[in-house]
């Protein structure tokens, strides 16, 4: 539930233009990528990175 959190959030921060404090850094790019017209370019490497971060903790689950 809390993955499905963290990558969720920053949808709408990128298209609305309101990040949260935490987030803003991480979105500002993605601000400038809407202003070029690359909105699904965005939202792809959103999923591309949160499912690469799924795989990093599944794998390295059995060692914790």
């Amino acid at each position: 539930m809390s993955i499905c959190h963290a990558l969720l959030e920053f949808i709408p921060s990128m298209f609305l233009g309101v990040p949260e404090e935490g987030t803003m850094l991480s979105v500002m790019p993605g601000h400038h990528m809407l202003l070029q017209g690359r909105e699904k370019e965005k939202i792809r490497l959103v999923a591309l990175g949160g499912f690469g971060s799924i795989l990093v903790t599944i794998a390295l689950y059995p060692f914790s």
